[in-house]
């Protein structure tokens, strides 16, 4: 299962399953990942899951905070690929994607 790896200024590390649906990433209490800080928007991010190839993207929703993309700021929607990169505010989320490295 997809999976994101979520590194905060604390330097823990945190794992999240990520179910084959869309997926919400902000400071709001109602997203599927909730990133408590004040250079998080409450509605940052979006992974957006394509059933029908088994594919991910990711959104940046916020019209005020960047989100960076392998180390690129992210414009437009764009493919998620095992081990991208993706920073939002003070945090850095690494996506894992071992079902996709099998398929291949």
């Amino acid at each position: 299962m997809p999976k994101l790896s979520i590194s905060g200024d604390n330097g823990k590390n945190k794992e999240i399953p990520l179910p084959p649906q869309n997926f919400h990433i902000g400071r709001n209490e109602k997203n599927d990942l909730v990133l408590p800080d004040k250079t998080v928007s409450r509605q940052h991010a979006r992974l957006l899951f394509n059933s029908d190839l088994h594919l991910w993207q990711i959104e940046n929703l916020s019209t005020t905070n960047p989100v960076f993309h392998n180390d690129k700021q992210l414009v437009k929607p764009s493919l998620l690929f095992d081990q991208d990169v993706i920073e939002i505010g003070i945090y850095t989320l690494t996506f894992a994607d071992d079902e996709r490295l099998s398929d291949e």
